[in-house]
This record gives structure tokens, C-alpha cells and sequence, in this order.
């Protein structure tokens, strides 16, 4: 998460992230041309990302709540 942070800046919070194209901007910070990378492993650090965040995102938007982990919802953004 802390790479998000970076790139989010120090005037957003993860509290400002309420679009799809915000967390797929910074998702697509990890796409490699093929002279880069031409095996394309970058596809599995970007799906690794995205797994992460809509973890974490799932616990920031039920950390509160007073239900069981099974049943949080998922914000809608995602």
C-alpha cells in the first residue's frame, strides 16, 4: 500500500479514491512494453496489486462495521 500512498500523493488520502479509473491509473504504473519485459511477468505483479488493494479497500470500507469478515461488502468502486 505503500506504493499507492506515493502515488496518490501527499494531498489524497486512501479516502479520496472513489473511481475505478483512479485505482487503474495507478495500476497501469506496472505495464511494461515487451522490450521491457518480454516474458510480460508484469501481468502478474499487476494482477498481485490489484488483489492487495481490493483487500485492503474491503477492510477500510468494513473496519468499522460490526459484522463478520465473510459477509463485508465491497465498495462500489471496485
Amino acid at each position: 500500500m505503500i506504493e499507492i500512498a506515493l502515488f496518490l500523493g501527499p494531498n489524497n488520502t486512501f479516502y479520496d479514491i472513489n473511481k475505478k479509473e483512479q485505482i487503474l491509473s495507478f495500476l497501469d504504473t506496472k505495464i511494461k512494453d515487451s522490450s521491457q519485459d518480454p516474458e510480460k511477468r508484469w501481468i502478474t505483479s499487476w494482477n498481485h496489486y490489484l488483489v492487495r488493494i481490493k483487500l485492503f479497500y474491503r477492510w477500510l470500507y468494513n473496519k468499522d462495521k460490526e459484522i463478520d469478515k465473510d459477509y463485508w461488502e465491497t465498495p462500489q468502486f471496485q
